[in-house]
């Protein structure tokens, strides 16, 4: 390449670089529909700078979230989605730059020569070097789309973090769940137990003629219904493990698994009141929403600079020897 071809390539990359516009529209963030605090608050602070090991206090618990925290399935697939939409952002920032080819040969021709019919054989060294394409983005075509692309990644990644904080949720949810059907459970097999000795005692007067029959049915029928409850109470109890445990993303260990809830649910540090409005702003979900609203944005300039004639470059460079030592030889 000569110096005149590359000044005028370098210059057409300065041109490009510095003259392609975006043809999507001015975002702005719509205006929440919110008051900016909550009349009467006196809190303060943000709630989101509060990590959850501060505000969840049971050390039991804390192992639980922990284990569902690495073993989750539905985090394992954020996490993928993340990396999914981070190649895809790199791919599509990749098509703004130029695609070089580059091509060695070696040919090899065997003839017959002379009266004698003799062998000769000739070989042939090519090598090129080319531009394959190379899009001239004037009108931000490739600009938009990799913009889109990027605030689809920013909005995957907030997708992960809701995913991440409804996981701590649920699991803490599912629980204290399970401590307080425990604890139900508690208090029906105590009210079985007093209803049984309640029936068995009615039955003994009925047999002595102070008490009648119906006292006795009457006394049977709570006791029924108390085993009933410790069965239903049972079987909850049953789902609530398998529940958690679905969260935990596998068996969690009895040590772990709470007895009955506290008389004082000391479990949970108390949440501050008064909090501004702009905090949910800082959710997750609303700035994965944001994000792709974003990304919407971006879309509707690569749809504008479409209608826009594309403009390509494309360039080869060659040469051919028919002696590997002078492939790059002058003149070749």
């Amino acid at each position: 390449m000569t110096r005149s071809l590359r000044s005028a390539v370098i210059s057409l990359v300065g041109i490009t670089l510095g003259g392609c516009v975006s043809m999507a529209p001015t975002y702005e963030r719509p205006a929440a529909p919110v008051a900016a605090n909550l009349p009467g608050g006196t809190g303060g602070g943000r709630a989101l700078d509060v990590p959850w090991r501060a505000f969840i206090r049971e050390p039991k618990l804390q192992q639980v979230i922990q284990q569902a925290l690495a073993q989750n399935r539905d985090l394992r697939r954020a996490a993928l989605n993340i990396e999914s939409a981070r190649a895809q952002y790199r791919i599509q920032r990749a098509q703004a730059l130029p695609s070089i080819d580059a091509v060695a040969a070696i040919t090899s021709v065997r003839t017959i020569v002379g009266e004698d019919n003799a062998a000769a054989t000739s070989t042939l060294y090519q090598a090129s070097v080319g531009l394959a394409t190379w899009e001239i983005d004037l009108f931000g075509r490739l600009k938009s789309l990799s913009e889109a692309r990027r605030e689809s990644l920013l909005s995957t990644v907030e997708v992960a973090k809701a995913t991440r904080i409804s996981l701590i949720a649920e699991t803490a949810s599912a629980y204290v769940t399970l401590a307080a059907d425990r604890s139900r459970l508690v208090i029906a097999r105590d009210t079985m137990e007093s209803s049984k000795r309640t029936m068995d005692l009615i039955e003994q007067l009925v047999g002595g003629g102070t008490s009648n029959r119906s006292d006795a049915w009457q006394a049977t029928t709570v006791y029924q219904q108390a085993r009933a409850d410790v069965g239903l109470l049972t079987a909850a109890i049953a789902q609530d493990r398998n529940a958690l445990e679905l969260l935990a993303g596998g068996p969690i260990a009895d040590a772990l698994l709470p007895d009955v809830l506290p008389e004082q649910l000391d479990w949970f540090a108390d949440v501050p009141v008064g909090l501004s409005s702009a905090v949910l702003l800082e959710r997750p979900d609303v700035l994965a929403a944001e994000h792709d609203l974003r990304a919407a944005n971006a879309n509707i300039g690569a749809a504008r600079a479409a209608f826009f004639p594309r403009i390509a470059l494309t360039a080869n460079l060659g040469s051919a020897s028919t002696e590997l030592s002078g492939l790059f030889a002058s003149g070749s």
